[in-house]
């Protein structure tokens, strides 16, 4: 249980919400179902690497920035190969969660409209 709670599990003082939203992800994965092309794997290979991104952004290491990153990049592809961009919300739901500096806020927060703005002008 021990190993569940310290590498699977969301940490408990977010409570439930982070669960919430992985119910968002059904949408890609319904998408990418049968799983028989490549580009059906690499969604679904793309939706593997977000959940790890989203459950790890919630831990607070020095790794923190990289997970958020990550995160927005995944998700800014997921939104021109799906039309997923609804996946923005995930992020923007870790950066209303975790406790952070203004001047880190401002520098996250202009990454996260970039993610936002690249796949909207693609589409």
């Amino acid at each position: 249980m021990s190993f569940f709670k310290r590498y699977i599990a969301m940490p408990q003082q977010y409570g439930l919400f982070p669960y919430v939203w992985l119910l968002f992800l059904l949408f890609p994965i319904a998408y990418a179902f049968p799983f028989k092309t490549l580009r059906q794997q690499v969604i679904i290979g793309l939706v593997l690497i977000f959940v790890i991104a989203y459950r790890n952004s919630y831990v607070a290491t020095t790794y923190r920035p990289f997970w958020l990153l990550l995160q927005m990049v995944v998700s800014a592809i997921l939104a021109v190969i799906v039309q997923a961009l609804y996946l923005s919300i995930y992020t923007a739901w870790v950066f209303g969660s975790i406790p952070m500096r203004r001047r880190s806020f401002w520098g996250y927060y202009g990454a996260y409209m970039l993610s936002i703005l690249v796949p909207t002008l693609f589409l």
